[in-house]
């Protein structure tokens, strides 16, 4: 069992390592914002190679910098992670670079504290003080969905029919059943909705 936990560990840690890439790249090419976020992530993604490194070699220090890597991760995505969901949940783009790796850094949180208290006596407490914390992360960002003020926002689904006639189904709050539908025939708009849908499947 031991053996098959450090082997689901090391194996996430090394997929959420390869889907944090991209992400990391771009932080190094462009920045995340402030200088802090900036040096954050780019000391981040090292700290994650040395940890699994750590791991494989089965240094207990490795686990630990897993966990800190991990949770750190996680609550840096919170905010785009709720964006994500509320916004661009079409995007497959950012279902790779960015929901993939929440997942796998929240998966990690759940596993990681069970494999280092293993053998102590109040292991199964910090197992389920593990899980509890991990899928209170999990489901912040969809809370935080449900609950947030989007009083300058309309969530809106575009559909564009075969005559180039636009169907636009708007909703106030994102999960409201409440909608209205706006049609238009403006060929501008249309190639507006037909821009996006491309710039999404691209992504």
């Amino acid at each position: 069992m031991t053996k098959n936990a450090k082997l689901i560990i090391i194996t996430i840690s090394i997929i959420t390592l390869i889907a944090l890439f991209p992400i990391s790249i771009t932080t190094f090419a462009y920045g995340m914002g402030s200088y802090a976020a900036t040096w954050l992530y780019m000391g981040l993604y090292p700290t994650l190679i040395v940890a699994i490194f750590l791991a494989i070699r089965n240094v207990n220090l490795g686990y630990y910098l897993l966990y800190f890597t991990a949770l750190t991760y996680s609550i840096l995505f919170l905010k785009d992670v709720e964006k994500y969901l509320m916004f661009d949940i079409r995007s497959e783009s950012l279902l790779y670079v960015l929901f993939l790796p929440f997942i796998g850094t929240v998966t990690l949180l759940a596993l990681i504290p069970h494999y280092l208290v293993r053998a102590k006596k109040f292991s199964k407490y910090v197992t389920y003080t593990a899980i509890l914390l991990a899928c209170f992360i999990f489901f912040l960002p969809i809370i935080r969905g449900f609950d947030g003020q989007y009083t300058h926002h309309l969530f809106i689904d575009a559909e564009i029919t075969a005559k180039g006639t636009v169907i636009l189904e708007c909703r106030p709050h994102f999960g409201d059943s409440r909608s209205f539908i706006l049609v238009s025939e403006s060929p501008e708009l249309a190639e507006a909705v037909n821009r996006q849908q491309k710039v999404d499947t691209i992504f």
